[in-house]
């Protein structure tokens, strides 16, 4: 069995986004290479429904069936009360905002070992976790 894995919202983005091809290409082959490992929280689906009505990278009834897609493919975790208190018992540590620092609590007490995001730094680690830019080389 594979490990567990976490994608932050950017990434999705730039998976439903045909805007910017190459970053959407490497996007989908970690999904298609870990697609049953994939794990998503409730955060990142309501991210990812907030960026792309805001922005109109998709059509209504696209978005729709995207969110739905999202949410019958891989493993939705709810955030609740034991993930805020990590990310707020991590913000401190990392200096990440707190919605960042959530998006490593959820990642690490949903049991991933990767979280795949541009926005943070590369290659630290928190706990069992890893973070890895995947359009660093």
């Amino acid at each position: 069995m594979t490990a567990k894995i976490f994608l932050d919202t950017n990434l999705w983005i730039y998976f439903y986004d045909h805007t910017t091809p190459d970053k959407g290409d490497q996007v989908a082959t970690l999904i298609a290479e870990n697609y049953s490992n994939i794990v998503i929280s409730t955060q990142i689906l309501g991210e990812v429904y907030h960026v792309l009505t805001r922005k109109k990278l998709q059509p209504p009834n696209q978005i729709a069936a995207i969110m739905r897609d999202l949410m019958d493919n891989f493993q939705p975790i709810a955030i609740d009360v034991a993930q805020v208190r990590k990310a707020i018992a991590l913000q401190p540590i990392t200096q990440y905002s707190y919605w960042d620092s959530l998006v490593v609590a959820t990642a690490i007490t949903a049991g991933c070992l990767t979280l795949y995001s541009e926005d943070l730094q590369h290659q630290r680690r928190l706990e069992s976790l890893t973070i890895v830019n995947p359009f660093q080389g």
